[in-house]
């Protein structure tokens, strides 16, 4: 039951109006509005029995001056948000008209998620004792019998189906890129990225609503990464470097997708199952390519994105941590044996939150290998891929049960000492055109989230350069970029949830990143 349908609005009644005034108000109704509608208001206001309905889903504790007021501004779909001294029930019926009379197409994302997310913790402060009290204020003053708190608790259970309805009915009225997209909102901020369990109505609207909206959509995808597994396997012996990117596009796209579900359910102590297979059937290929073919390059990519795209999960993190150093030691082995340079940037390293992140050494000088030069690197490197395919066969038999364990807490570890992270503002919320912020030579304080997105950024930045640079002019605007790039990313401390974030945020964007990087080099 909405406001504007209640037999109270329908009347022009108030709670405190006794039998004889509901009888005039409509015999004066009558004649100017829908005859069975008031007749039918006037039986549920005039039978206690059917009374209590409506009066919870009106404004039980207002004043009827209050009640006046608060109905004429119900225009303003919004008012709710800015009343934030009405009772709790009161509060969350005025928010639920708002949402199912709004144009959401006229809303900030950031806004409705807001509005959606303050909604359900409103109604996660009702209580059903003040609730009572109210209601029977109002009854006594209208010579009504007093309703048992007993039926006001079965009336308020009724409350929660239609506050979801109202959620939904929002939603329902954006495009589904949008949809997904406000409700990842939604669940970042009602969990404060799965930190803090959500009120009751955000885990409902993701277990029914969000689940059932994105099904058949996440079964296409989940089909579309198998094929492109299957593909990558099937054309091992050649060219896979378009099948591996059309991959990567499809598990970014997928985790887009299931970003709400996962974060909700970590919130819970849960882990997202359907993304556990699809990070276990990707993170077996990039072993296989590697392990089998040789393929270092193509593994690290993999598994780097896998990285990337799941860093809010952190028992699948953990596994990938591994892997990342692994694979990255093995390249810087096999480039060191290559006499390209000790300590070249290779990217990939990964840091707990409270650490620094490892600092990136420049190049040394180029040298050409002349025609018919022996090449006694392939000797390492042969040694060094052995050893990583040993270690990940062993990684893989102690960790593989723990990548589908689900989180015991989703509490992120923070910096000590550091002042306690804050709610995503508009400026940190998921969204395409994301804010950076260039850190500040030589800082050590906790990075904003802009700023982990400016360092990712350059990451990978550096990482596209670094096989362009042939010339001794070439490397040494290659190493000047390094320079600075060391000088502001080079050791800092982060919470890991803002990590989490910008690495998510830089995931999406990685292949357009890249390709702007190679048409201009800052050389």
């Amino acid at each position: 039951m909405s406001l504007k349908s209640n037999p109270f609005y329908v009347l022009g009644a108030a709670p405190s109006d006794d039998r004889r005034r509901i009888m005039a108000l409509a015999n004066d109704r009558r004649l100017d509005g829908d005859e069975a509608a008031i007749r039918e208001a006037r039986i549920v206001l005039t039978t206690p029995r059917k009374r209590l309905a409506a009066e919870i889903a009106w404004l039980p504790g207002l004043e009827d001056d209050e009640i006046r007021r608060a109905v004429a501004a119900r225009e303003h779909p919004d008012v709710a948000l800015r009343m934030t001294d009405l009772p709790a029930l009161a509060r969350a019926n005025l928010m639920a008209d708002g949402l199912v009379e709004v144009d959401p197409q006229t809303v900030f994302s950031s806004d409705l998620a807001a509005w959606i997310v303050e909604l359900a913790a409103t109604h996660d402060r009702i209580r059903a004792d003040k609730v009572t009290t109210a209601v029977n204020e109002a009854r006594l003053a209208a010579g009504v019998p007093m309703a048992s708190q007993q039926d006001v608790v079965e009336e308020c259970r009724g409350r929660h189906n239609h506050f979801e309805d109202a959620m939904e009915r929002c939603l329902d009225g954006l495009a589904f890129e949008r949809m997904v997209e406000v409700v990842t909102l939604i669940v970042n901020r009602a969990t404060l990225d799965g930190a803090r369990h959500a009120p009751s109505l955000i885990d409902s609207l993701i277990d029914s609503y969000y689940e059932r909206k994105v099904r058949e959509k996440m079964a296409g995808k989940r089909q579309e990464i198998g094929k492109l597994v299957s593909q990558v396997r099937g054309r091992v012996g050649g060219n896979v470097a378009g099948i591996v990117a059309q991959l990567e596009h499809a598990v970014v796209a997928w985790d887009v997708m299931a970003q709400p579900t996962q974060v909700s359910l970590a919130s819970r102590g849960m882990s997202h199952s359907a993304s556990n297979e699809i990070m276990r059937k990707v993170r077996s290929l990039a072993v296989e390519l590697f392990n089998k073919h040789g393929l270092l390059e193509v593994a690290q990519r993999l598994t780097k994105t896998l990285r990337e795209v799941f860093a809010e999960m952190e028992p699948i993190t953990e596994l990938l941590d591994k892997d990342v150093s692994a694979l990255d030691g093995i390249a810087k082995r096999v480039e060191a044996a290559v006499g390209r340079g000790s300590g070249a940037h290779t990217g990939g390293s990964s840091a707990h939150a409270g650490g620094t992140r490892a600092t990136r050494k420049p190049v040394g000088p180029h040298h050409e290998r002349k025609v018919g030069e022996k090449r006694p690197w392939r000797v390492a490197a042969f040694f060094a891929v052995c050893a990583f395919a040993i270690w990940i066969l062993v990684a893989i038999a102690s960790d593989s049960n723990r990548s589908t364990r689900s989180s015991s807490s989703g509490m992120s570890r923070s910096v000590p000492g550091a002042p306690r992270p804050t709610p995503p503002t508009r400026s940190e919320t998921l969204s395409t055109n994301f804010d950076y912020s260039m850190p500040p030579v030589g800082s050590i304080d906790v990075h904003s989230v802009p700023e982990i997105r400016w360092c990712l950024r350059q990451d990978i930045r550096i990482e596209t350069w670094r096989p362009l640079a042939m010339t001794n002019r070439q490397i040494a605007a290659f190493n000047q970029v390094v320079e600075d790039y060391n000088g502001r990313c080079g050791s800092y401390r982060y919470y890991q949830r803002s990590m989490a974030t910008a690495r998510r945020d830089i995931a999406s964007l990685r292949s357009l990143i890249s390709m702007e990087a190679q048409r201009s080099p800052p050389w």
